[in-house]
């Protein structure tokens, strides 16, 4: 592998990276592999969204 090539490659890492941080403290909504929205949420919130999807068996 060149300097160049592995150069793309962490800029690519470096850009998906920043992608999910801006998810931080988000709640996303997903359907059929697409985002719909994502939109604020407070902790509680996620920890009763993550229970609810445990219960149903959407979230591992």
């Amino acid at each position: 592998m060149r300097n160049r090539d592995a150069a793309r490659e962490i800029e690519t890492r470096k850009r998906e990276i920043q992608a999910l941080s801006r998810l931080v403290n988000r709640k996303v909504v997903i359907r059929n592999g697409r985002v719909i929205t994502a939109y604020p949420s407070n902790p509680s919130d996620q920890k009763r969204t993550l229970r609810r999807g445990r219960q149903k068996g959407l979230v591992k």
